[in-house]
């Protein structure tokens, strides 16, 4: 999940593409694990980073 968390930051892949690249067929189940480790889906992580990059120019 960390890879993932990696992937989804550099804002070149899917949602989708990430969870396969990392191993996940299911994406259903890739989101639920992301969740349970990051406590927020892989979309709104993305939005988070997003808002963070923002933040600190």
């Amino acid at each position: 999940l960390k890879r993932s968390a990696e992937l989804l930051r550099t804002k070149k892949y899917s949602v989708q593409e990430v969870a396969e690249m990392v191993g996940y067929n299911d994406i259903p189940t890739f989101r639920k694990h992301f969740v349970d480790f990051y406590g927020t889906t892989p979309s709104t992580f993305n939005s988070k980073e997003d808002t963070e990059d923002k933040n600190n120019r």
